[in-house]
């Protein structure tokens, strides 16, 4: 038996390979640590035929000789959580655009939440507007001195409010793969003064710093809060 996953950060699919020229029951579950501290709720559906299996987890699931079972583990929501969901992501998005952050990601997260809700794919929506609201939006601004850039980003909540505490962390895109923590300020900004690659340049016969196509990846985190951005 082989288990293959793929998940949007709430819900699960999951793709059964049975391997063996028996048939057998196998016992679908999620560990407790995934229900969160709520206990959320998940139904069990056959992702091909939409069917509902089970309302609830566990649930047995058979299968055929050398049968395949492609699943969807879903998590129960009402239409009206969806509702008060995607009234908080237009606030947060509305805070974050008065900030002058660049809030197309999060707009078309919020979009596609409303037609999932429309169409009635309650979980779906659910996890298209948690996308927002357990977001942090970073706005980045980085300035060249000498060969040195001066990396800053401001860091906002939610509700609007600069996220003071939050753990910030950025890296260089070509570069070493290493991220290098951002200072904080106490107000939400956070800094910091990074060296550029250098590549070998034959026309010179010396390393030079790279100073074009450089991307910088801004990592955020506070508390269940995530927020990325590249630039």
């Amino acid at each position: 038996m082989e288990c293959l996953t793929l998940t949007d950060g709430v819900n699960l699919a999951v793709v059964l390979l049975h391997r063996t020229d028996s048939a057998r029951e196998v016992l679908v579950s999620l560990h407790p640590c995934l229900l969160g501290a709520n206990g959320a709720h998940y139904r069990l559906r056959d992702a091909i035929t939409g069917q509902v299996l089970s309302p609830t987890l566990p649930a047995r699931v058979s299968l055929k000789p050398y049968g395949t079972r492609l699943l969807m583990m879903e998590r129960v929501v009402s239409p009206q959580e969806c509702e008060a969901g995607i009234t908080q992501a237009q606030k947060a998005i509305a805070h974050w655009r008065e900030k002058g952050v660049d809030v197309t990601p999060f707009e078309v997260w919020l979009q596609s939440a409303i037609a999932h809700l429309k169409a009635q794919r309650f979980a779906k929506a659910f996890a298209l507007f948690g996308s927002v609201t357990g977001s942090l939006a970073i706005q980045p601004t980085v300035r060249r001195t000498g060969e040195t850039l001066q990396v800053k980003a401001t860091i906002w909540q939610p509700d609007g409010r600069p996220a003071q505490d939050a753990r910030v962390r950025v890296r260089l895109v070509p570069g070493s793969f290493q991220w290098h923590k951002m200072n904080p300020d106490g107000k939400g900004v956070f800094a910091v003064t990074l060296n550029p690659p250098r590549l070998y340049n034959p026309m010179e016969a010396k390393y030079t710093p790279v100073t074009q196509g450089l991307k910088l990846v801004v990592e955020a985190r506070r508390g269940e809060l995530v927020g990325g951005r590249r630039f």
